[in-house]
């Protein structure tokens, strides 16, 4: 059975597809940013108040993936909208030549 939901990256709202579960993240940036930011959770739990910059740079770097890959969106939705397949786009995106 396949179904959809929202990211488990905390504030990212972008869709996923999952089968089994594992799908939990809509991209590889988004499983990374979850991870670190887990890890640092931890860290800032057993250091406490001195960690306090690093929660916060931890927290910026989520934000801006975030606005990253909303701007990228819209940016594909502008390239959709003047004629650029998804094939197309996809090709420019990832450096491939399209046939």
């Amino acid at each position: 059975m396949t179904a959809e939901r929202c990211c488990s990256r905390e504030s990212c709202e972008r869709r996923t597809t999952f089968r089994t579960g594992k799908e939990r993240y809509c991209s590889a940036v988004c499983r990374s940013v979850d991870i670190e930011l887990t890890r640092t959770q931890r860290v800032c739990e057993a250091v406490g108040s001195q960690s306090v910059d690093l929660w916060c740079a931890a927290v910026a770097m989520s934000d801006a993936v975030t606005e990253y890959l909303l701007l990228d969106e819209q940016l594909h939705q502008a390239a959709t909208e003047v004629g650029i397949t998804d094939e197309r786009w996809l090709a420019i995106k990832y450096g491939h030549r399209c046939g």
